[in-house]
């Protein structure tokens, strides 16, 4: 999930220079992303270390925002996907800890 995150920014990064004139650094720190945690309606998962990934990237390039989904689904083992949980193994609050080292 973290390459799929990646390269939809980098489209929007693309979409955001082209449009407005400007280089990629600025680009970028006029572009952000929320991501879903835990498992999707469509099948996909994105694990705490994945959005961890995504967190760093996203510092790397200065983006302006990250998000997640749900903080009502940030905990797990809770017996599956639903709007209270994210259906996977981790611990609670983890995808905020995670956001929580976003710098921009």
């Amino acid at each position: 999930m973290f390459a799929y995150t990646k390269s939809a920014v980098d489209g929007l990064k693309n979409h955001v220079k082209s449009t407005f004139g400007l280089t990629d650094d600025a680009a970028y720190r006029r572009s952000g992303l929320s991501s879903m945690n835990g498992k999707t309606d469509t099948g996909e998962t994105v694990t705490p270390q994945n959005f961890r990934d995504i967190v760093t990237w996203a510092n790397s390039k200065h983006l302006a925002r990250v998000s997640f989904w749900a903080v009502n689904r940030d905990r797990g083992n809770c017996g599956g996907m639903s709007s209270s949980c994210s259906g996977i193994n981790q611990q609670t609050y983890e995808f905020t800890k995670a956001l929580a080292k976003f710098t921009g």
